[in-house]
Parts: C-alpha cells; structure tokens; sequence
C-alpha cells in the first residue's frame, strides 16, 4: 500500500514537467545518442549527450533517491533530497534497463528547445534543456547530493546518492582544507556550528597571499549551499580579508545566524567606505542576508510594544512606566523593564511617537498616581480627533499643564513631542508624537513614565 501511494504521489509532483514543459518552439540544439551507460544507485537510468556531457531527464530521478518538485506558477523545476519529500515516503523502484542506442550513437535523440523553464538543484539554479515535454539536466550538476564516478573501459558513469547532502558538503570541505596540497600553503581550521536546519562551517587561513582570511559555509539539511562571505559588501582580494565574525549564533529555530564583524566597503568610483563593527543576519531558508547593520549607527526604525495580558507587568497601585533600551551589539529595541497599572493597557514606543491603548473597561477610579494623572489629562483639553477643530499642537499653557504628570527621556535628554487623544473599536489611546524622530544608538534607554509627580 506504502509503494502505491508513493507511486500515486510521484505521478502527482512530476505530472506538470511532462504537460507544462514544452515552452517554445525555436530549436537550439540536440540532444544525442550516447553509448554511455548511467547508473545511479547502482540502477541503471536513460541519459544522453549534451554538448558532450552526460544529461538525463530531471523528472527521472524522482525513481532515484531524489525528490522532483514542478511550480508551474514559477515556471521552475526543483530537485531536493529524498527528506523533502512530504510524507517521507520512498518513490517505486525504477524499471529502465539499458537499451541499444534507437539510432546511431551521436545522432539526434531529440530536439532540444528554448524555454524560461529554471531547474534548481539543491536550491542553485543549473544550465537545462527542454526536449519537448521534459526536462534535462547535466549528471554532474547532482554533486550536491552525491559522488559522481566515471570508468572508461567500460563507459560507465555511475552516481551514488548521499544520505546526508550536509555530511557530504563538511567532508567535501575537510578533503580539501585539510588535504596535504592545501596545508603545504596554508594552515587552516575549522568550527562548525550546529543549526536546526543545517550547519555552518567557518573557516580560518593562514599564509594566503594577502594575509589571513575567513570564510564561513553554510549548508542546509536541503542541500543547498551558501558561502556567507560571499555576500558581504565587496572589498578587493575578497570579503574573507576583512572578515571576522564573532558571537555567531542560530536563533531557537534555526532559521537565523546572527554574528558580528568589520565591513569594508569599495565602490566604482574608488571611494572606500568603512562600516566597522556590523551585526548581521543570514536567513537560511532562502539564503541571504537580511540584516547588516553598522553598531556605531543610530537605530533610526524602531518599534515595540508591551501590554498587561503579561500579568507579571500589572502593578497597581504605581505610575505607568516603560524602560526601552538597544543592548551593546543589538540593532533591536527591547523592552527592559515595564509597569502596567491597569488591566487592559497596551503601550508602544516607536522612533516617532508613544501610544498608550486602554481597551474596554481599562479605567480604574482612585487615587493611584496613574489614575490621578489620567484625570488630569483628561481635564487638560489636549487635542481630540474625533473632535472638529483637532490640530495637533499643543499650546504653552498644556505643555505647562502635561509635564508634571508625562515625562519621556533617554540618556540623552528628555524628549518633547504633543500629547493627544486617538479613538478606536472599543478602546481610547492616550498619544505623544515626538517633534523629531528619535534613533537608538547602542547603549541608549528611553524611559516613559506617566504618574502624579508625588509618587515619581
């Protein structure tokens, strides 16, 4: 039943290729008659010359150890490990044996015609020929996922698939740092961390011709192949030559390394920009970069909330406050410490405004030093937008009138902006929109605080 089911499934997943694959009708080329035989696993698969290497059909190799996948909205074939499969089930054992060539060795097997179908072999995009109805892709371009092997007596190319592509990238890796050749020039080593999704290499030379370098290879548990360094900002040599990465470590799911290190950066005109110390991310779902950000820079995006669902923030009985701080080697802001007085408070503070939301029933009528403070607020007439004349701005005598009971300051000095009242579905927010905009620099702390003056 489990063979007939994945059987099912693997007509299902390589379907599109046979129907959608036929792109074009211009004629770029041919595909031949070899007398090559082609084994994978040890079981034999149809292949042919292409520009005098080996292909076969890509929608094959589902029969093979491998997991064959068709978008037909990106027009795009993808060839992952047999793990990617959903369901975890093993394909039917292929039954092609070897054939004499139909017609003469070298002569064409099939016509081979332009497309804008893309076939990605673990993950990296790899040259492919529609023959009409399929796909081709070269033999060798599945060293990903195995060892590729060649005997020419008997004109024999056999691959032998992996079970772990990323066990066969480190030792891949190993063979050649470590190789005698390799350690005559330079003397290199190793640390690989463990993800949850992969693991990442980083490697250490000395003895280069511009001096020591650092790369870092990272490979997921897809097979796909990232060399980190590769994508930094370019510098000449190379961006190992600057690179050296600290404090590298994958969030709890794997799917982000964060590590600190030095930019340089080149441009076209010559003009050289140095970023110094920078904190970057790598996503290693898709492979990129999605956060390089100089330390010594200000944070000038920010946003973060904190409400009272967290009952260990609920403190009645005290004035609302809330600590923002953006750590030593952090581009985010953090809530360092928050004190809610009422239930049903939610408060944000952002590079360009504060926004306290009482939701519902969120009011608490005593004498505490945020109710008090509330009230007063309340009897200020500070502007309202659900009234017709609002306008925000604040006149002298409210500013006079706010700052006994709202103080916003950082490390650098306080903070002004204009205090306002927003509405919306069931709740009333309480709103200081900052008269400048307000960059976290590292090391720096925002304190709001609202109470009666008695109790700050």
């Amino acid at each position: 039943m489990k063979k007939v089911l994945s059987f099912a499934l693997a007509l299902v997943l390589t379907a599109g290729l046979t129907v959608n694959a036929y792109a074009a009708e211009e004629v770029i080329g041919h595909a031949l008659y070899t007398d090559i035989v082609t084994e994978i696993d040890g079981r034999p698969i149809a292949s042919y010359n292409v520009g005098g290497r080996t292909a076969v059909m890509v929608q094959d190799l589902n029969w093979y150890g491998l997991y064959v996948y068709w978008n037909e909205a990106a027009r795009a074939v993808y060839v992952w490990p047999e793990s990617g499969r959903p369901g975890g089930v093993s394909v039917e054992t292929p039954e092609y044996v070897p054939q004499p060539p139909e017609g003469k060795v070298g002569e064409a097997a099939y016509p081979i015609y332009a497309s804008d179908i893309k076939v990605y072999v673990a993950g990296e995009e790899k040259e492919s020929f529609n023959i009409g109805g399929h796909v081709m892709v070269y033999l060798s371009d599945l060293l990903p996922y195995g060892e590729l092997n060649w005997n020419e007596e008997e004109k024999l190319a056999q691959f032998q698939v992996a079970e772990d592509p990323v066990k066969l990238a480190m030792d891949r890796l190993e063979e050649n740092v470590y190789s005698p050749e390799h350690v005559a020039l330079h003397n290199g080593t190793i640390t690989y961390y463990e993800g949850g999704h992969g693991t990442l290499a980083v490697i250490l030379e000395g003895g280069t011709m511009h001096g020591s370098s650092c790369t870092m290879f990272y490979v997921d548990r897809s097979g796909k192949q990232t060399w980190i360094d590769q994508l930094l900002p370019y510098y000449p040599f190379g961006q190992e030559f600057y690179l050296e990465p600290r404090n590298i470590s994958f969030d709890a799911t794997g799917e982000k390394i964060t590590f600190i290190t030095p930019i340089k950066e080149l441009y076209e005109d010559m003009s050289e920009n140095i970023w110094g110390d920078s904190l970057c991310v790598f996503d290693t779902g898709s492979g990129r970069m999605t956060t390089m950000q100089p330390l010594g820079e200000p944070l000038e995006s920010w946003s973060v909330t904190c409400d009272s669902y967290d009952e260990e923030r609920v403190t009645p009985g005290k004035p609302l406050e809330v600590v923002v701080s953006r750590e030593i080697g952090s581009t985010e802001a953090k809530i360092q410490s928050a004190q809610l007085p009422w239930k049903n408070l939610q408060v944000t503070v952002s590079s360009g405004e504060v926004k306290i939301v009482l939701i519902g029933d969120s009011f608490v009528d005593d004498n505490s030093p945020y109710s008090q403070a509330f009230r007063a607020l309340q009897a200020m007439g500070l502007p309202d937008v659900s009234k017709e004349d609002f306008v925000l701005e604040n006149s002298e005598e409210q500013q006079k009138q706010t700052s006994p009971y709202c103080m916003i300051d950082t490390n650098r000095g306080l903070i002004t902006g204009v205090w306002w009242w927003n509405h919306g579905n069931g709740h009333m927010d309480l709103v200081c929109t900052f008269d400048d905009n307000v960059g976290l620099r590292e090391g720096d702390e925002i304190r709001l605080l609202v109470g009666t003056r008695e109790e700050n």
